[in-house]
C-alpha cells in the first residue's frame, strides 16, 4: 500500500508537523488528511509528488485531532 504525509502547514507557510499514512490510493489519503484540516491548511504528499493541498476546515467533529510536536493528539 502506498505511504503519505499529510503536512500540517503553519501561519508563516512552513511545515508545523506531520502524519504519516498508508492509504490504499489517493482518495483514501485525502479523505484521512481532509480530518486533520481543522488545525490548518494540509499538504498531502506520496514521497515526492505533491498529491492535494487542502484548506483550513471549520469543524467541531470530536474527533479533530491537533498536531504537537510533529505528533497527531487528541484535542
Amino acid at each position: 500500500m502506498p505511504e503519505y504525509r499529510a503536512y500540517i502547514v503553519g501561519e508563516d507557510g512552513h511545515f508545523i508537523g506531520y502524519e504519516p499514512l498508508v492509504c490504499a490510493n489517493d482518495s483514501e489519503a485525502m479523505e484521512k488528511a481532509k480530518r486533520l484540516s481543522t488545525r490548518g491548511p494540509v499538504e498531502l504528499w506520496s514521497g515526492p509528488h505533491q498529491v492535494a493541498r487542502l484548506g483550513a476546515a471549520e469543524t467541531s467533529d470530536s474527533i479533530a485531532r491537533e498536531i504537537r510536536d510533529g505528533r497527531r493528539v487528541a484535542r
